[in-house]
């Protein structure tokens, strides 16, 4: 490979870890409105609850459906954060070995 491709390579490399990183910060900052969101749901229905006797009976069928649906979501973040942290581990691999090859390009020439 010339230097101008393996220039064009880092740039390309350098530009998506910076957005993986950027996604990643937006898909964290969703997952703690989603988590704090489900906070929410809880206590609301925690506070609907009816007791009977010293027992709480259980979630009202509309927080059960709630927090369904909330917890999909939340795993769904937290599998696509995962896959992001990944892709973005293996694409600094990747620049630091087209910075490795840039540098023995340039001792060479």
């Amino acid at each position: 490979m010339d230097v101008e491709m393996l220039q064009a390579q880092l740039i390309a490399c350098e530009r998506a870890i910076l957005e993986l990183n950027y996604l990643f910060s937006e898909t964290l900052e969703n997952q703690k409105l989603l988590l704090n969101y489900k906070d929410k749901v809880l206590a609301q229905a925690d506070e609907e609850r009816t007791y009977f006797l010293s027992f709480k009976m259980p979630l009202p069928r509309w927080a059960r459906q709630h927090l369904g649906a909330l917890e999909a979501e939340i795993k769904r973040s937290r599998k696509d954060m995962e896959a992001m942290s990944w892709n973005i581990q293996n694409c600094q691999a990747f620049k630091d070995k087209l910075e490795h090859k840039l540098s023995q390009h340039l001792e060479d020439a």
